[in-house]
C-alpha cells in the first residue's frame, strides 16, 4: 500500500496451521486524497509606494494528486495560472484546489501601497487647480512667492520643488 498514492490495494493474508491447514483473507484498501494543497508564499505585494499594478504569485503544493486551479477572491471564480494582476488596493483571499477538487486554507494578502493618484498642490492666493497665475505690480521692487501646500491620498513621503524665478524690475 502506497499511502499516498490513491487507489485500491489488495492485501493478502495467509495462514497454515502444523496439520497443514491454510486459510486466506484478501483485505482491500482504498487510499482516497482528502487533504487541501498547501500555500507556501505569495510574492508581488509591494512593500514600498508603486503607481504600479501589483501581480501576485502564488506557491503551492500538493503531495498527492497535484495542484489544479487558483482563487484569488475566496473560491468566486477559479484559473489555471497561479498569477494574477491587481490595479488597486484591496485584500485578496486566496486558495488553490488540487485535482481530486480538495481546497487549501485560506490565504490572505492586503494589498495597501498601490497609489495612482498624483499629489494635490494649492498656492496661496490661487483659486483654480493646475497653473495659476498672479499679478504683481510693477512698480514694486520687491515680491515674495506665496507658500504652496502639498497634500496626497496615500503616500506620506512627498518631495517638492519649485522651477522658475520672479525678477522684480521694471519692464
Amino acid at each position: 500500500v502506497t499511502a499516498n498514492i490513491p487507489g485500491t490495494y489488495r492485501v493478502t493474508y495467509t495462514a497454515k496451521d502444523s496439520a497443514g491447514n491454510t486459510s486466506k483473507l484478501v483485505m482491500t484498501v482504498i487510499v482516497v486524497d482528502t487533504t487541501g494543497p498547501t500555500i507556501s508564499k505569495v510574492e508581488g505585494n509591494p512593500s514600498n509606494w508603486t503607481n504600479q499594478n501589483a501581480t501576485l504569485k502564488v506557491t503551492a503544493e500538493d503531495l498527492v494528486s497535484g495542484i489544479k486551479e487558483y482563487s484569488f477572491d475566496n473560491g468566486g471564480s477559479w484559473q489555471t495560472s497561479n498569477e494574477k494582476t491587481f490595479e488597486e488596493n484591496q485584500t485578496v483571499i486566496i486558495l488553490v484546489k488540487d485535482n481530486k477538487g480538495n481546497i487549501s486554507e485560506p490565504y490572505e494578502v492586503i494589498i495597501a501601497k498601490i497609489d495612482k493618484e498624483p499629489p494635490v498642490i494649492k498656492i496661496d492666493g490661487c483659486t483654480n487647480a493646475g497653473n495659476c497665475t498672479i499679478q504683481v505690480e510693477a512698480t514694486k521692487d520687491k515680491y515674495t512667492i506665496p507658500g504652496a501646500t502639498v497634500t496626497d491620498n496615500a503616500s506620506t513621503n512627498i518631495t517638492v520643488s519649485k522651477s522658475g524665478s520672479v525678477t522684480a524690475s521694471l519692464p
